[in-house]
């Protein structure tokens, strides 16, 4: 996942906050998620985030319709549309969006 945050410090600890505490609902540990090395452009700061895909599967057995129901065609897009409606939607200042997605968007990348 990419995210895009206009306050980086601020947000990537609300960010691991969340994980933790949905990652801890599967038993998992703070090993199973990480973000890579934060580049900033135009005010913005981008950074990848990888989430072990054994946790996702997990938390789709845990919340199941919740997470099955969300938009998406794959099991990757329905789990961050998930994320961002559950979680991401109460802070306008960050946004995830599947690396993939990005890069088969038709407009490119900006």
């Amino acid at each position: 996942m990419q995210v895009a945050s206009s306050n980086y410090e601020r947000d990537a600890r609300y960010l691991g906050t969340i994980l933790m505490q949905i990652i801890r609902t599967v038993h998992g540990k703070e090993s199973d998620f990480h973000f890579g090395t934060p580049e900033n452009t135009f005010g913005w700061t981008f950074c990848t985030l990888t989430v072990n895909r054994m946790i996702v599967q997990q938390l789709i057995q845990l919340f199941g319709n919740e997470i099955l129901k969300a938009k998406g065609s794959s099991l990757d897009q329905k789990f961050v549309e998930w994320l961002k409606k559950r979680y991401i939607k109460k802070n306008p200042n960050i946004d995830i969006k599947l690396v993939s997605d990005l890069k088969s968007s038709r407009f490119g990348l900006f």
